[in-house]
């Protein structure tokens, strides 16, 4: 599903804001969550000197000014090709925010090469991982608006976009699935293949083994 174009004409100045901060504060969230899944469960929140820790940490791998950049560059390519939606409301968090506009880039970023490395394994699995990011965008630009003012036809739209999501997820665990079966299949084989190969050499006898000794002997200009 599509999400719409937010916000929509007519719409007050400041709820529209308001709207683009909550919206990308969302989508932020759900970048991260997909990207590293890991993190979903670590539900304990360091503090003192382990926090101190993994700030120093984190400030110490920042991306560099050429990272942001290249970054940058693209966060705007995936936005402008496949979530225009998000294109006013990340323009507004670099005037408003930049430190959650620098994690915008980072995390579109990461997302633009998924779809990058998506489109090396085949068509099928680009057209998979974007299905899923646009789902994700639009079940998280909806919730956004409702959570600054209540619409009943965003709550149907978010229904729908709901059920796109989970569609998304499950064509994903899908491909995942069959690929897993694939690899399973051609271990498998290679499997059987050296399980045939022990065979061969334990039904070798000893004549065989004789045979080998004297050609070796023969090519050494040696007789018996």
């Amino acid at each position: 599903m599509e999400a719409r174009q937010l916000p929509p004409s007519g719409f007050p100045a400041k709820i529209s804001a308001l709207i683009g901060i909550a919206a990308m504060t969302l989508v932020m969230t759900s970048f991260a969550a997909a990207i590293e899944p890991a993190n979903r469960n670590n539900s304990a929140t360091p503090t003192g000197p382990v926090a101190q820790k993994r700030a120093a940490v984190s400030e110490a791998v920042r991306p560099s000014a050429d990272e942001m950049t290249l970054a940058e560059s693209r966060a705007r390519r995936i936005v402008s090709k496949h979530l225009p939606e998000l294109r006013g409301m990340l323009d507004r968090l670099r005037q408003r925010d930049p430190k959650h506009y620098d994690r915008a880039v980072r995390d579109l970023s990461r997302w633009a090469r998924r779809l990058e490395t998506a489109k090396k394994r085949g068509e099928q699995s680009y057209d998979i991982e974007l299905a899923l990011l646009k789902s994700e965008i639009a079940v998280n630009l909806l919730t956004a608006k409702l959570k600054v003012r209540d619409n009943p036809d965003d709550r149907k739209q978010l229904r729908e976009a709901v059920e796109s999501l989970e569609h998304s997820r499950l064509e994903r665990a899908r491909y995942d699935t069959n690929l897993l079966r694939e690899r399973i299949e051609r271990t498998q084989k290679l499997l059987a293949a050296a399980e045939e190969r022990i065979r061969t050499m334990e039904s070798r006898s000893d004549a065989d083994r004789n045979a080998t000794y004297t050609e070796l002997l023969r090519k050494a200009g040696r007789k018996e």
